[in-house]
């Protein structure tokens, strides 16, 4: 794209280098050279030259440059977006792992607690001892397995 682009735009650039005169000549060791003002003492030959492009075909060929440059934008744009998506993507994950990992290895360990069979208990919101009796004990065993199967690989 960006090679076409390119040739477009040195198109329009040298157009007006076609209408002068394109000579050819052979100096005194026989190398041949094109040139605009041939020297004096070589005979020369005009090249003929094709015409440039016309005003109507300048004005196409910028229309089409300005069309991919602008496809361009649009793709780099794109591009970005997707960067941008792809690293909140990863960056949600790594939250997400985090998470995870810190919600087992806390499972683990109050199961751990749990399964000493010591006696465990927790401070109220007036300040006060609370000690879990079997059954609380058993069911919060049994949801700290259950988040131990959730979160741990």
């Amino acid at each position: 794209m960006k090679k076409l682009v390119s040739i477009m735009l040195a198109g329009v650039l040298f157009a007006g280098i076609a209408d002068a005169q394109i000579y050819r000549w052979v100096d005194e060791h026989g190398n041949v050279h094109f040139g605009d003002c041939p020297p004096p003492e070589c005979p020369a030959v005009e090249v003929p030259v094709r015409p440039g492009p016309s005003k109507e075909e300048l004005e196409r060929a910028q229309e089409r440059l300005e069309r991919l440059r602008e496809e361009q934008r649009r793709a780099e744009e794109i591009r970005r977006q997707e960067a941008e998506a792809a690293r909140l993507r990863k960056e949600e994950e790594q939250r997400i792992a985090a998470y995870r990992k810190s919600r087992c290895i806390l499972a683990r360990q109050n199961l751990h607690v749990l399964e000493v069979r010591r006696p465990v208990y927790y401070i109220d919101e007036r300040g006060e001892r609370v000690y879990l009796d079997d059954k609380t004990r058993t069911a919060e065993m049994e949801r700290l397995r259950a988040e131990i199967v959730e979160f741990c690989d």
